[in-house]
């Protein structure tokens, strides 16, 4: 795993107990489930792939993946190629989309840092039932991105964009 895989998974760590609202972006206060990606990337100096639109009332897919081609490339849709660090999108039986960071990985199912209205916070979890057999995408950082950013790490503690 790279330092800035390691660094955005910390950084997601760092958001577990938030408050899950609804379209939200701050960190100990409320976070949405998008609002976990956007904070934690921003946590490690990446310009986060944000939506300026009320994504609730949308077709969150519309939104959400041309935001994370920006800083991420896309997978096979199989949990087999998830790795710490990446992001996942899918489905739950009620239609309604849901994100992650994918937090680790073993023989079993991954563990996913996330919020959920169900659960009322950001918290760190094995992946449900309902998000294993419906993913619909997941992402990792593109490789240049991993490059810039060890060689940021490496000139100096600004963040960069």
């Amino acid at each position: 795993m790279s330092k800035i895989q390691e660094h955005f998974i910390a950084a997601a760590r760092g958001l577990v107990g938030t408050p899950w609202h609804d379209q939200e972006r701050k960190p100990g206060l409320g976070l949405d489930c998008w609002g976990v990606i956007v904070c934690a990337l921003e946590a490690v100096g990446l310009h986060a792939p944000d939506t300026d639109q009320g994504y609730k009332r949308l077709h969150r897919w519309k939104l959400l993946q041309p935001a994370l081609e920006e800083r991420f490339e896309a997978l096979p849709p199989d949990w087999s190629y998830a790795q710490p660090g990446d992001v996942a999108l899918w489905v739950f039986s009620d239609k309604i989309p849901h994100a992650a960071v994918v937090s680790a990985v073993g023989p079993h199912r991954p563990h996913i840092i996330h919020a959920t209205y169900n659960d009322g916070k950001t918290f760190e979890s094995a992946l449900p039932d309902e998000g294993y057999g419906n993913l619909r995408s997941l992402w990792r950082l593109k490789p240049h991105e991993l490059d810039r950013y060890q060689w940021h790490q490496n000139s100096s503690s600004q963040p960069y964009s």
